[in-house]
């Protein structure tokens, strides 16, 4: 089994694949986190007039936001990864049938 080089752009498609992997997962255990202290939160009492009483419920709906965002991140990432491959094994198998000797 021989070892074959990859390519400059091959390399840089990994790299990318791999930050928003990275990205992704970041933000998810942050908003994670930022859900956690919400829920320990204490709660707000209600005062008529005011907005405070929904301050916790806004800043949640913001953390899941971001959650929903951070997995998608981490679903184009695996995208990316995943077509680099497949794109990575159509160009072995086209150089491998270049240089195969002809019948």
């Amino acid at each position: 089994m021989t070892r074959r080089t990859v390519g400059r752009v091959s390399r840089a498609i990994d790299l990318v694949s791999l930050l928003l992997l990275l990205g992704g997962a970041v933000l998810f255990v942050a908003a994670y986190f930022g859900m956690q202290t919400v829920s320990k939160s204490p709660d707000t009492p209600f005062v008529p007039g005011t907005v405070e009483a929904y301050a916790l419920t806004n800043e949640y709906l913001r953390l899941q936001r971001l959650s929903y965002f951070a997995l998608g991140l981490i679903g184009l990432g695996i995208a990316t990864g995943l077509s680099a491959a497949v794109h990575a094994h159509k160009i072995a198998k086209r150089q491998a049938a270049e240089s195969s000797p002809e019948d």
